[in-house]
């Protein structure tokens, strides 16, 4: 009998427990959500560039892409990453012809590349 009293009072006591801190958990997760969404809304939209190389120039984080429609040329930045299926590649080792797709978002009226991926050699 003291067993089932005992355990009434815990229960009982577990329900008059504030919930205020559960629920301030609650609300501030739902804002962290909120922020990413707003943050994913404000980043520049992530577009491709697929074609061949035609130039690469290191020194100035540079590379130029030929495409059906022309040309385009995209800075290459230290964030960017380069890579020929799981090997990781500098932006020397790129060279004119290698087929490769680019996914580049506009910061300041230019292309900035994300990423670099080599197609084939």
């Amino acid at each position: 009998m003291r067993l089932a009293r005992a355990g009434f009072v815990i229960a009982l006591a577990i329900g008059l427990m504030p919930v205020a801190p559960w629920e301030a958990l609650a609300a501030s997760h739902q804002a962290k959500g909120q922020e990413k969404k707003a943050e994913k809304a404000a980043a520049p939209a992530a577009r491709r560039h697929v074609g061949t190389v035609k130039a690469v120039d290191p020194a100035a984080g540079s590379l130029t892409v030929a495409e059906k429609q022309g040309e385009a040329e995209v800075s290459v930045t230290e964030k960017t990453t380069i890579k020929k299926g799981k090997e990781s590649l500098k932006l020397s080792d790129l060279k004119p012809g290698d087929a490769v797709s680019v996914v580049y978002v506009q910061q300041d009226g230019k292309d900035v590349a994300r990423s670099v991926t080599v197609t084939s050699k």
